[in-house]
């Protein structure tokens, strides 16, 4: 856990707004059916920000909770670019679904990550 403040807050709620655009941004481009890569988990803000508070190592990166965010994040980047590709090569409806539901999935656990992080000390 980190100690809360109104900057922290909004923080987080930027980074969330960020994966939400992240996908929306992504999602406009599938009627080209073309692959193409989208920015990878260390390259976004939230990216940035996981490296840079490892590197200070910062006491909450030690924690669970911690590796749980790191590993939806990765996950919410790399089952956006599936999709994209699996778009691209006209796979079928349902393969394309369940890519949906694992990126909404993982988006959701990212969001549940964050929040805890919220709780204060």
């Amino acid at each position: 856990m980190i100690n809360c403040s109104a900057e922290i807050s909004t923080a987080i709620s930027k980074y969330k707004r960020d994966h939400i655009e992240f996908k929306t941004n992504n999602f406009n481009k599938l009627d080209e059916f073309k692959a193409f890569d989208v920015v990878d988990y260390k390259s976004c803000k939230l990216g940035k920000l996981i490296i840079q508070v490892e590197k200070d190592e910062e006491a909450f990166t030690k924690e669970k909770n911690w590796k749980d965010l790191k590993r939806s994040h990765k996950k919410v980047h790399d089952a956006v670019q599936e999709y994209i590709n699996n778009n691209a090569d006209d796979k079928k409806a349902d393969l394309l679904k369940n890519n949906a539901i694992q990126i909404e999935y993982a988006t959701q656990e990212v969001f549940s990550r964050l929040n805890e992080l919220l709780k204060c000390k």
